[in-house]
């Protein structure tokens, strides 16, 4: 135990439509979606901060928005500002959340 240490784990992010279908390892959005649930619940259980960056990004279909541009799964530069913005406000002012 390190007392005084925070512990951040961070959401598997969704990948667009296209990427979804096209997944050859088990990477479709609805998979995405049961591993966050189990990151969710070993975070809640360990008494860590759990970054919700999936909620942060994910459209009305459950996907990553096309406008990610590439190949739908890693993010261009707005989507990484949007990425750092979300944990500037989420956890700069309250130290976290859990």
């Amino acid at each position: 135990s390190m007392p005084g240490v925070k512990i951040y784990v961070q959401a598997v992010t969704p990948v667009t439509a296209k990427a979804s279908e096209e997944a050859k390892y088990g990477g479709t959005n609805e998979n995405i979606v049961d591993m966050n649930g189990l990151i969710q619940r070993v975070a809640r259980e360990n008494q860590v901060y759990y970054a919700d960056l999936h909620g942060a990004v994910v459209n009305e279909y459950g996907c990553l928005p096309d406008d990610v541009g590439g190949d739908g799964v890693h993010f261009n530069r707005k989507y990484c500002q949007i990425w750092v913005d979300y944990l500037r406000d989420t956890f700069a002012e309250e130290g976290g959340q859990q």
